[in-house]
């Protein structure tokens, strides 16, 4: 019984300890980031070179623009069992634009502030945001995390099965990314249904208790 335990408690502890590691990565990026975009103010405010300006503001204001990306690539990498990430990454790159794309076409704008979507006929303001040229929900980086840890699901489940030589060409990870298209379809999906209606109770939330 001692032994289960202890054995339980090292599974736990290990995956926590992973789950630290997804926050850390990410996050020890933005002092780097937020110096450079304190370095671009600093020269535009001593009325120096916009242009050196423009170019650390924006080396800063990518890091903070695209976290969630950041995100789901660290909890796919840190909970891959496989030695190769390089096929990991790719696999997120593929998952997280399916995402944020399927989102952007469906999701409307009626004017430069109100977007409506299906039968939410106008989304509350703060609701939708611009990633990467793509219109998506605001879901800070939950939906990100979920990405990563499908995908770090998926690879460690599928990432080495050998079929039929008949199929030779879906073997390993081309079987995983042909999985993690439709999965990540349905994911999307899911957050559109849905996410309106969490953020709307966040929100109630957040008023009730300030």
């Amino acid at each position: 019984m001692f032994i289960k335990l202890k054995t339980g408690w090292g599974v736990i502890k290990n995956s926590l300890n992973k789950t630290s590691k997804c926050f850390l990565l990410p996050i020890a990026l933005l002092p780097v980031a937020g110096l450079l975009r304190a370095l671009g103010a600093i020269i535009s405010n001593a009325g120096g070179n916009l242009e050196v300006s423009n170019i650390f503001d924006g080396l800063g204001k990518v890091v903070f623009d695209n976290l969630s990306l950041l995100f789901a690539f660290s909890v796919a990498i840190i909970f891959t069992k496989r030695k190769n990430k390089v096929e990991t990454s790719i696999t997120v790159f593929i998952a997280y634009f399916t995402f944020i794309v399927l989102q952007g076409l469906i999701i409307k704008e009626t004017n430069s502030k109100q977007h409506a979507l299906w039968f939410h006929d106008i989304l509350d303001a703060g609701l939708v945001v611009s990633n990467l040229g793509f219109k998506q929900l605001n879901t800070s980086i939950i939906s990100s995390l979920i990405i990563g840890a499908i995908v770090a699901v998926i690879h460690n489940k599928l990432g080495e099965i050998e079929i039929s030589s008949k199929f030779k060409l879906f073997n390993e990870t081309r079987l995983v990314n042909v999985i993690i298209i439709p999965l990540i379809i349905l994911l999307s999906l899911g957050f559109l249904l849905l996410w309106p209606y969490v953020y709307k109770g966040l929100m109630a939330l957040g008023s009730g208790i300030g």
